[in-house]
């Protein structure tokens, strides 16, 4: 009866890291590719990269708290990608539409660049798809 709880124990300890890793990994894909749009595309400004990095952050946690509420990080999730990449894409653009309605919302300065935005989206889904 004991070795059955070991188990248990074991397969709960290890699918939780593992679904630990691929979220650290998904806020380093987020998160990196959103600087490097930031650095490329919008250029490195010392009036605008406080409010963009806020947004990467913003945009990379709730990223991960969506992808966690939809169970992606579960062990039967992870070990089966195919199946979950329309949830990824749902996710991601939901999270997108929660960032255009809040800088809608908040009255965000002229200087916000939706083409940045509307590439990292597509960045991530695409990375975070393929990974």
């Amino acid at each position: 009866m004991s070795d059955t709880v070991a188990m248990r124990r074991s397969s709960f300890s290890n699918s939780t890291v593992l679904g630990a890793t691929v979220a650290l990994a998904d806020a380093a894909i987020a998160s990196t590719s959103g600087l490097i749009i930031y650095l490329f595309y919008v250029g490195w400004s010392s009036e605008t990269y406080l409010f963009y990095l806020s947004t990467i952050i913003i945009m990379t946690a709730l990223l991960l708290m969506g992808l966690r509420y939809t169970g992606l990080y579960r062990f039967e999730n992870l070990v089966n990608p195919v199946n979950v990449v329309r949830k990824i894409a749902f996710v991601t653009g939901s999270v997108f539409l929660l960032l255009i309605v809040l800088a809608f919302a908040f009255k965000v300065p002229i200087h916000f660049s939706r083409v940045m935005a509307f590439s990292w989206v597509g960045i991530i889904i695409l990375a975070l798809s393929v990974g």
